[in-house]
């Protein structure tokens, strides 16, 4: 069972990764709950994704050939979105405490 949800976790993040890459801004939600929102550099050099569960904000490098998970930014609590100012690229975060 503790086997599964982590499948289910891994498969949900792909699929949040995949959505965020064919749209400017996705926000999925799995049976657990579990949201996670993307948004790009102006440049499309990086792809920034909300770990709301982990509270991390995940950085992602984005190359011709593939991507590759970067680095995490601490979120605070209850990260739920994010958005990057398109000409001059500033990351804002957005929290929503429960």
């Amino acid at each position: 069972s503790g086997k599964r949800n982590s499948n289910l976790d891994g498969a949900t993040f792909l699929l949040t990764l995949v959505a965020s890459l064919l749209l400017p801004t996705v926000t999925f939600a799995a049976p657990e709950f579990l949201a996670f929102e993307g948004a790009g550099s102006p440049d499309g050099s990086e792809l920034y994704l909300v770990n709301t569960p982990d509270g991390q904000l995940e950085v992602h490098s984005l190359y011709p050939s593939g991507m590759g998970r970067s680095h995490s930014i601490p979120g605070g609590l209850d990260p739920v979105a994010v958005a990057v100012h398109p000409s001059t690229g500033p990351v804002f975060l957005v929290n929503h405490p429960a």
